[in-house]
């Protein structure tokens, strides 16, 4: 992991803090505790450039330093319980459909741990203010790296697999949840390891929104909403990627859907109305939205 993608390096960034100033305040968390601690800028490089591991006292500081909730350490899996994302958003950057596409994955398999990490409104508005003002999409369409080529028949093999899943009904879809979720793992891999010429990085990016937003929808259904709000933003960022601006408004219509839904479940009580929820096929069209969602078009 290089130093510019280190998450302690994007959460000092997203701070305004040098490695001084990390530093200062690592050791101030530990005095706090009656405990010294030895930790300089130089400790902060080896973790960021050099791959060492700080021990597990040292992560519940960098945690309270960095004002995140202790609830998220987890040794062991260092630094990938550090969020990517500011307010549970990521924002539009060179690679940045890669990076929506992890969070959410991290959100959507570990419930206990990242639902912790709440949804920004403001970070939501500003996203989808930067995406209507014309953000530049990922330049991940072509990705001509050293990694494994990656061939016309397996996304062939992905797009009908995931065509079919689409096309079963509602109740007999949610039998098939662990395999979007595998496809989903599996095509945001391609995307971020995997090299092809700008074609196939378009095809994997429509098979990626697509899948994020079948995902969402199942855990909209069983109430995990900052999981299915984290895969509708990744979603977007894989829209994005394609400049498909009609599927990147259907993604925004499916956030404002659910801020709705929350709103109105919060002020009624009642339980959640029955939904449909559109179905996308990759190459294929929206159909119409019911009227009590808005229209995708209209997210613009």
């Amino acid at each position: 992991m290089s130093e510019s993608t280190h998450p302690l390096t994007y959460q000092r960034d997203l701070r305004g803090l040098t490695r001084v100033d990390l530093a200062d305040l690592i050791r101030a968390a530990a005095r706090r505790r009656g405990l010294r601690s030895g930790v300089d800028k130089q400790r902060i490089r080896k973790w960021e450039v050099l791959g060492v591991m700080p021990d597990a006292a040292n992560q519940i500081y960098i945690a309270e330093a960095l004002d995140l909730p202790i609830e998220l350490v987890e040794p062991d899996t260092w630094p990938h319980w550090l969020p990517l994302s500011d307010g549970g958003v990521v924002p539009f950057g060179s690679s940045s459909s890669v990076t929506a596409l992890r969070e959410a994955l991290k959100t959507a398999m570990d419930p206990q741990r990242r639902a912790v990490l709440a949804l920004s409104g403001s970070a939501l508005t500003a996203l989808a203010g930067s995406w209507a003002g014309g953000a530049q999409p990922a330049t991940l369409v072509t990705h001509l790296s050293d990694g494994t080529l990656v061939g016309d028949d397996t996304v062939t093999m992905l797009e009908d697999s995931v065509r079919r899943l689409n096309a079963l009904a509602t109740d007999q879809r949610q039998h098939f949840a662990a395999l979007m979720d595998a496809h989903l793992t599996t095509v945001t891999n391609l995307i971020g390891h995997g090299r092809y010429d700008r074609t196939t990085g378009l095809r994997l990016h429509l098979l990626a929104s697509t899948l994020a937003q079948t995902v969402a929808w199942h855990r909209f259904d069983h109430g995990r909403h900052t999981a299915a709000g984290q895969l509708w933003i990744a979603a977007l960022h894989s829209a994005h990627a394609t400049n498909d601006t009609d599927l990147g408004a259907a993604m925004l219509g499916d956030l404002a859907y659910q801020a709705a839904w929350r709103r109105d479940q919060r002020h009624s009580g009642k339980p959640p109305p029955t939904r449909p929820r559109p179905n996308r096929a990759p190459g294929g069209t929206l159909p119409p939205p019911p009227p009590s969602r808005p229209h995708p078009r209209r997210a613009r």
